[in-house]
């Protein structure tokens, strides 16, 4: 059992889920104890970068839940959303900023009820009879519910209304000689029966995928914004009304900076969990993503295992460090450093990887995986023709590090750049770590996934990040320092 024998994991935490639950169940890091602060806390936003592990918290929540009496997981992905269809969920006139969030609660409360409607604990203070509404839920094709998008489309049904008179004149009873049996009655209904409901297990409906947005038009930014407002809302309502229940929404950080919400900022500060792996430690060997990577080896190998101690060299290409080198191909998170042990795997022909192998490895992960992640973290804040072009910007400078001015001057001078914004693909480059900046004058480099709150300063050197470098055929610059050079 060596090297080759190790299971790393895979890009995906629904995959991993599905086919390799061990990796989630018990290869799964939580060195700040993120889950039970979920469980237990009133914070109920995880931010991070693509890749930093959100969706592994979702998924090692649910395999929690299977394995525990005393909490119901319930998942969500957005992935195929109908935003549009969404708009029309709330018969309003009123702004989208008004209507938005009630229609993400009406979604959310009929997740919870579903979540309820399986706790052999429940109990409802209600006048209202709860097992009459599951039944009237049933009746309108609402559960057992599959899916946010299917809860959409079957709410927004012109047949619809006509449903829910049918279905309330049985849950209800009124003295009064008419009752509004409309798409908002059913709305207080879901309300009173979800807000005066007990149980003794915590119950969780975890929304995922919310960077799965194809077009991020404003639309959408409009509807996700309402999202987090409504999460908020409810959870200070369950939490209110002594519910043990919560909302959690996961969330990519890029994406939540772009969102037009008056709270944020106090969100953020209140209510958010951030995932950031980077530690800027002397000595990288004690840094959480190796104790990640040592901890989903030792499951393969069945034994405690240092990966980058017993299977590499020391050293590589000189007097190079091999596991700072390797680093530097990632962002510092999960994603990027596991895939490229599972393609330094994919070359290795022996028992453990030659200087070859890695440098093989290296090179086919930043062809094959560091440009296509790149390229899917930027769709949605640019147009596909603007991500092509700044891949090819960067690769006609022909070099990882250069000034703004000599951007400027490539793009004049090339036709095929006329109607680009290369100061606008810059700044958001950057944001997704992509490129970073040099300052020469104090030999120091400032990328994004040191510092989250970092901006791009046009005014020093560009950097091209090292896992681009192979796969757009840049070359090494070394820009000589005005002191000791320091990566």
């Amino acid at each position: 059992m060596g090297f080759k024998n190790i299971h790393f994991g895979v890009a995906e935490a629904e995959t991993e889920k599905n086919e390799y639950p061990r990796l989630l169940i018990e290869g799964f890091l939580d060195a700040h104890g993120y889950i039970q602060e979920i469980i237990g806390s009133n914070k109920f936003l995880v931010l991070g970068p693509k890749g930093s592990g959100k969706s592994a918290i979702g998924s090692k929540l649910e395999l929690e839940a299977k394995r525990r009496d005393d909490l119901f997981v319930k998942l969500n992905y957005l992935e195929g959303f109908p935003y549009n269809a969404f708009k029309e969920l709330i018969p309003s006139n009123e702004a989208p900023e008004i209507k938005d969030p009630v229609g993400w609660e009406y979604l959310f409360l009929i997740e919870l009820i579903d979540s309820f409607s399986k706790d052999p604990t429940h109990q409802c203070t209600s006048e209202v009879n709860f097992a009459k509404v599951v039944d009237a839920l049933g009746n309108l094709g609402l559960l057992p519910s599959e899916n946010l998008t299917r809860l959409v489309s079957i709410s927004t049904d012109k047949r619809f209304g006509v449903g829910i008179r049918d279905v309330l004149s049985g849950v209800l009873s009124s003295k009064k000689e008419s009752i509004p049996f409309d798409k908002q009655m059913l709305f207080r209904t879901l309300q009173e029966v979800c807000y005066s409901s007990n149980t003794k297990p915590k119950h969780i409906v975890i929304i995922d995928g919310l960077d799965d947005v194809s077009t991020k038009r404003e639309r959408q930014y409009q509807s996700l914004a309402a999202l987090i407002i409504a999460a908020d809302r409810m959870n200070k309502k369950l939490k209110g009304n002594g519910v043990n229940a919560k909302l959690v929404v996961l969330c990519r950080t890029d994406l939540f900076d772009r969102l037009k919400n008056p709270n944020k900022n106090k969100i953020k500060q209140v209510s958010t969990i951030i995932l950031d792996w980077y530690q800027d430690v002397k000595d990288i060997n004690s840094t959480n993503l190796v104790k990640l990577v040592n901890l989903r080896a030792e499951i393969s190998l069945g034994r405690d295992v240092d990966v980058f101690r017993e299977f590499f060299p020391e050293k590589i290409q000189g007097n190079k460090q091999l596991i700072k080198v390797l680093f530097e191909n990632t962002r510092h998170i999960p994603r990027d450093l596991i895939q490229l042990l599972n393609i330094i795997q994919e070359q290795t022909k022996g028992n453990q990887p030659t200087q070859a192998d890695i440098w093989n490895g290296i090179r086919k992960y930043s062809i094959d995986y560091f440009v296509s992640e790149i390229d899917d973290t930027l769709t949605g804040f640019m147009t596909p023709e603007d991500i092509e072009n700044s891949f090819l910007l960067l690769a006609l400078m022909g070099k990882n590090k250069f000034h703004i001015n000599e951007v400027e001057k490539k793009c004049k001078n090339d036709a095929r750049f006329e109607d680009f914004n290369y100061s606008k693909a810059l700044d958001i480059l950057y944001n997704c770590s992509a490129i970073g900046n040099y300052n020469r004058n104090k030999s120091y480099y400032t990328w994004k996934y040191w510092n989250p709150y970092s901006q791009i300063d046009p005014n020093q050197h560009i950097v091209v990040h090292k896992g681009l470098m192979k796969g757009l055929n840049i070359k090494y610059h070394h820009l000589a320092p005005k002191s000791n050079d320091m990566w």
